[in-house]
């Protein structure tokens, strides 16, 4: 599921998570310029909601709290480490990611913790896609 597709299911009010998520993201990133994104804790109540997505040159993040949603960007990253953790059973456990900016940032994400049982998969499939992009 690409990020348009993702953003149309998880964008409704009655089945997404947060629909004025989606809509704060288009006023700085145009749909046409993700080239990779990774939904963090959609599914999880008690966690912040993240959002990073990936163009051509930046990164953004997007963290939804209770009354905000905080955007941060960081123009022209540059990766300093990139290390991909591959599960025997995709199905069950999914794959880790952990990408180290050359700006000290560091990200980590984990298919089978950032999401849920249904999801563990497809978001296997979304680090595999930073994974490839970021290499």
């Amino acid at each position: 599921m690409n990020y348009i597709e993702f953003k149309k299911k998880m964008g409704q009010p009655i089945v997404g998570v947060n629909p004025e998520l989606f809509f704060n993201v288009q006023k700085f990133v145009i749909d046409q310029n993700v080239r990779a994104f990774y939904p963090k804790n959609f599914f999880h109540e008690n966690k912040e909601t993240e959002l990073y997505i990936f163009t051509e040159k930046d990164l953004w993040c997007f963290v939804v709290g209770k009354e905000t949603t905080d955007a941060t960007l960081i123009k022209d990253f540059q990766v300093d480490k990139l290390r991909i953790i591959r599960a025997n059973n995709q199905r069950l456990t999914g794959s880790n990611l952990e990408i180290k900016l050359i700006s000290g940032d560091e990200i980590f994400f984990n298919a089978k913790e950032d999401s849920n049982e249904d999801w563990v998969e497809q978001y296997t499939w979304y680090i595999e896609e930073i994974f490839d992009l970021l290499k």
